[in-house]
């Protein structure tokens, strides 16, 4: 990084605030650094050198700390998944976050649709694997695959009973959802109104979509 040429930029640039009617090269100039210098840098400190697995919420703070939008998820999966020098540490790495893009995808449906309590937790108990019905889960899949390309440009697999509590705590966080305790990981039984311990509202500014 030290070695790089200094990129500046102005902060507003395809925000609401911009004027700009098309990507300022500054711009274009910022995303090679972060895909060539910031990210495989963030890789091998991150991946390679992991001892154990993290979740997607801290994979998105530590990507945070970088000057990494999240919305590099799929690049980052990409980038490692490329990787011929694939490890046990590499993979799980992978599949947190593969998770997180499935949550934060499912996440927009949620909002996007404003379903209420009782839906949410028929959606989210088919995607989990805790109800099973084909035919929902092929159309609700489906619109999170639409997402996933649309935000990340990425195509996530069907998720797994591995995935089932780092897709749920991704998806509680978002929410402000807090379950009473017991093994949702392993459960067959599908999650219910008498399970949500509290809700606190996560509040969005106005201007952002996600």
């Amino acid at each position: 990084i030290e070695q790089s040429d200094g990129v500046s930029f102005d902060i507003n640039a395809l925000t609401i605030e911009s004027a700009a009617e098309k990507v300022p090269d500054n711009i274009i100039q910022l995303s090679k650094f972060l895909t060539e210098v910031i990210i495989p840098k963030f890789i091998s400190e991150d991946v390679g050198t992991g001892k154990h697995i993290i979740d997607g919420s801290t994979i998105v703070k530590e990507m945070h700390s970088r000057g990494i939008n999240v919305r590099y998820l799929g690049h980052i999966y990409k980038t490692i998944e490329a990787d011929q020098n694939m490890t046990v540490q590499k993979k799980a790495f992978l599949v947190s976050v593969e998770s997180e893009i499935i949550s934060r995808s499912f996440k927009v449906i949620v909002r996007t649709k404003k379903l209420g309590v009782e839906e949410f937790l028929s959606q989210l108990n088919l995607l989990l694997g805790l109800r099973e019905n084909e035919g929902e889960f092929d159309l609700l899949y489906e619109e999170i695959t639409q997402k996933s390309k649309e935000k990340f440009n990425f195509e996530p697999q069907h998720p797994t009973k591995d995935q089932r509590i780092l897709i749920l705590r991704s998806v509680q966080k978002a929410f402000g959802i807090t379950l009473f305790a017991r093994d949702y990981a392993n459960s067959t039984d599908m999650i219910t109104i008498n399970d949500i311990s509290s809700l606190s509202p996560v509040i969005k500014y106005p201007f952002t979509e996600n």
